[in-house]
């Protein structure tokens, strides 16, 4: 895409906007898939106005009462060394403050596996600790996923143990339902021999 020619990007950001409005999944599915490969073209990195319709996106009401919404969230994902560093934080802290607001559990998942499997540093694990204390039962139930990834596949080793420390804790969460799925992420590190069987 030749630098400064946005026009195709901006119609695919009203296409997604009309999308969200609408409630039209298929259609946010799709053009979030266009929209990942047009990010992949721009020159320069993403541009601000491109950047805070994003962000705007994926706050409004409807959009976190969808269910499919995974692709658009994983332009976040699959473009991170395209946002700069300033623009990164604040889709980490846009992501933390929208988290419980979530309905859908597809959503909350891949916001943890962004977080714990696609990041897995110190930033990710510092946002999933003061995800924890969400009030939520469902969303508060995928935490333990992103602690698991952090524990296994994080290169810094101390933070890595903090995670499982972490996890350890949740054991004592008042949900079954949040306790189950820390069992579940516990007998996986044991498999892995991250903690003994």
């Amino acid at each position: 895409m030749l630098a400064g020619d946005y026009e195709p990007v901006r119609m695919l950001v009203e296409v997604l906007c009309f999308a969200v409005g609408n409630g039209n999944e298929a259609l946010l599915d799709e053009y979030s898939g266009h929209l990942d490969f047009a990010i992949g073209l721009l020159e320069g990195g993403v541009p601000d106005w491109l950047f805070q319709a994003l962000l705007a996106l994926i706050q409004k009401p409807k959009f976190l009462q969808l269910e499919h919404v995974c692709n658009l969230l994983l332009v976040f994902d699959l473009n991170w060394p395209s946002f700069s560093e300033l623009q990164q934080q604040k889709v980490l802290t846009t992501l933390e403050a929208t988290y419980p607001a979530f309905s859908a559990w597809q959503s909350c998942i891949g916001i943890t596996e962004f977080l714990g499997s696609s990041l897995s540093d110190e930033r990710a694990f510092r946002a999933l600790c003061r995800l924890k204390k969400v009030e939520a039962e469902m969303p508060r139930s995928f935490i333990p996923h992103g602690l698991e990834h952090i524990a296994k596949d994080c290169p810094d080793k101390n933070v890595a143990r903090q995670a499982l420390d972490e996890l350890m804790q949740m054991r004592a969460d008042p949900s079954q339902q949040v306790r189950a799925k820390v069992e579940e992420s516990l007998a996986r590190l044991a498999k892995h021999s991250i903690i003994p069987s």
